[in-house]
């Protein structure tokens, strides 16, 4: 499904920081002081670096079903004409949500814990998966690992990631394979400081990639009343992927020029200009030449489109006031040296106007 392709980056220049230790389980004393592979032959199912939950559940298996739902972009690279893969890439397209997964099943009726028959493999007949499958292809397609090369995956968040995710997904997998801020360089460190955003907001606003290796070790723990005892753990590294243009990120953004008073249009404040009745048109002379002269083009055609609308809501102003002396004359009270007070103004409603 996905051609495997020479290797022709080279290895980066960061060093890997310890972000994540996964507890597998503890051992047994009688395979304690056992070599660590030894260890992990015993206690890992042959090929896996996990534990499945349902049979015949290998790393292919996982990995075709992030490629059929399109939430993965896989590439994986060979070094020395190997055939083993030394350095893949993980582009996050999407994660599904319960919900879509039944939509996308066509069986938004049912539990998305239910089993469904879909065909993941164009010449593969159809198998009989959950969403429980689905979020176990993110939790253990990360764990390849070659027998005698030192994998490194390459992980980044597209912009069509849509937000926000599953809780599951954050709690789980970003708190499992998620860098720290141990890895970002001086200047990354202080924009994500200065940005109020958190780690993952921050990685996905900006596709920020990070390099993810992981390792089989063993730890002791003493607890008091219980003694000693140690257990195995997948020690997850990530670092710094060195060939990221960050210029965007840490680059100060100059703040915009504030436009000065003198290049907007004088408009005068006075109650006595707004109800005085304007001319019947307005006159592009009227129009101060700065506003199309001194300022954005779009600025002055949003200052022009004001000025329109406050001329037509003048000739409108006007007609009421009309309307107004007329009604009083009728009643035999004098208006004519009369000036409107700003609470007949107002009580003018939007409808009348």
């Amino acid at each position: 499904m996905n051609r495997f392709k020479p290797l022709s980056e080279p290895e980066t220049h960061s060093d890997y920081i310890l972000t994540n230790r996964y507890l597998l389980l503890i051992l047994e004393n009688h395979i304690l002081n056992k070599p660590l592979e030894t260890q992990v032959g015993l206690i890992m199912p042959p090929g896996l670096n996990y534990f499945p939950s349902r049979p015949h559940t290998n790393i292919k298996f996982y990995e075709t079903i992030l490629v059929h739902t399109k939430s993965v972009q896989f590439e994986h690279f060979t070094r020395d004409n190997s055939d083993e893969i030394s350095y893949s890439k993980f582009r996050i397209q999407k994660v599904l949500t319960p919900v879509e997964w039944c939509s996308l099943n066509n069986s938004i009726q049912h539990s998305p814990f239910m089993y469904q028959q879909m065909i993941i493999a164009k010449d593969k007949p159809a198998v009989t998966i959950n969403y429980k499958d689905y979020m176990d292809a993110w939790r253990n397609v990360l764990f390849y690992q070659e027998p005698s090369t030192k994998h490194s995956w390459y992980l980044t968040f597209l912009k069509s990631v849509k937000l926000p995710l599953p809780t599951w997904f954050l709690t789980d997998w970003w708190t499992k394979f998620g860098p720290s801020t141990d890895i970002f360089p001086a200047t990354v460190l202080q924009a994500y400081e200065k940005s109020n955003l958190s780690l993952f907001q921050f990685m996905h606003q900006y596709s920020i990639p990070w390099i993810l290796r992981w390792q089989y070790a063993t730890h002791e723990v003493t607890k008091n009343n219980l003694g000693s005892f140690t257990y195995l753990s997948q020690d997850i590294y990530c670092k710094w992927w060195d060939k990221f243009n960050c210029v965007f990120i840490t680059k100060p953004t100059a703040p915009p020029t504030p436009l000065k008073l003198s290049e907007f249009p004088s408009l005068s404040s006075s109650f006595k200009d707004v109800v005085t009745k304007p001319k019947s048109q307005v006159e592009s002379s009227s129009i101060p030449k700065t506003a199309s002269t001194s300022i954005n083009p779009d600025i002055a055609q949003v200052i022009l489109d004001q000025l329109k609308q406050m001329h037509d809501m003048q000739n409108k102003l006007n007609d009421r006031l009309e309307q107004v002396e007329s009604k009083c004359s009728s009643s035999n009270r004098s208006v004519s040296n009369r000036s409107i007070s700003d609470d007949n103004i107002y009580a003018i409603s939007d409808t009348e106007l």
